[in-house]
C-alpha cells in the first residue's frame, strides 16, 4: 500500500510522507495486521474450504467500510460512535495521524482522544483473535486425529 501511495504521489505531484513516517506507520499498523491474520486463520479453521474465502471477502469489505477507508465516517454522527468500538476505524485514524492527512472538513488529524481510546479496541480485538484462533486450531487438530 505504501509503495502504491508513493507511485500515486509521483503521478499526482503531491508530497509523500517521509521514510520515518512510513516506518512508524508500519509499526502502528502491526496490531490490526496481526488481528486480521489470526481472524483469517480462525475463519479457515472454523469454516470449510468453500465457505471460508467468501466469508473472508465479506469481512474485508466490512473492515474497509467500518474503518472509513472509502468514506468519511466523521460526518456520519452516530455511525462514527459505533465504529470507534471496533478496531478498524481507530487503526485507520492512527494511520491518518501518522501520514498528516486531513479530514473531510480540511482539519488535520491529531493524536486526540479518538486515537488514545481507539487503542483499547485494537488491542482487545488483537488479543481475542489470537486466543480464539489458538483454541479453535487446537480443537480442530484434536478432532482430526
Amino acid at each position: 500500500c505504501v509503495i502504491t501511495g508513493f507511485i500515486i504521489s509521483l503521478i499526482s505531484n503531491v508530497n509523500f510522507v517521509s521514510i520515518g513516517n512510513i516506518l512508524l506507520l508500519i509499526i502502528a499498523q502491526l496490531p490490526i495486521l496481526i488481528t486480521n491474520i489470526f481472524l483469517g486463520i480462525l475463519f479457515g479453521t472454523i469454516f470449510n474450504d468453500k465457505s471460508a474465502p467468501g466469508i473472508c471477502s465479506v469481512f474485508i469489505s466490512l473492515a474497509g467500510i467500518l474503518g472509513g477507508c472509502w468514506m468519511p465516517i466523521e460526518t456520519m454522527g452516530g455511525f462514527e460512535t459505533f465504529c470507534r468500538f471496533l478496531p478498524f476505524y481507530p487503526s485507520v485514524y492512527i494511520g491518518r495521524i501518522i501520514t498528516n492527512s486531513t479530514n473531510a472538513l480540511g482539519i488535520l488529524y491529531t493524536f486526540d482522544s479518538v486515537a488514545i481510546w481507539g487503542l483499547i479496541p485494537i488491542f482487545i480485538f488483537m488479543i481475542s483473535s489470537i486466543i480464539l484462533t489458538i483454541f479453535a486450531f487446537k480443537k480442530n487438530m484434536v478432532n482430526d486425529k
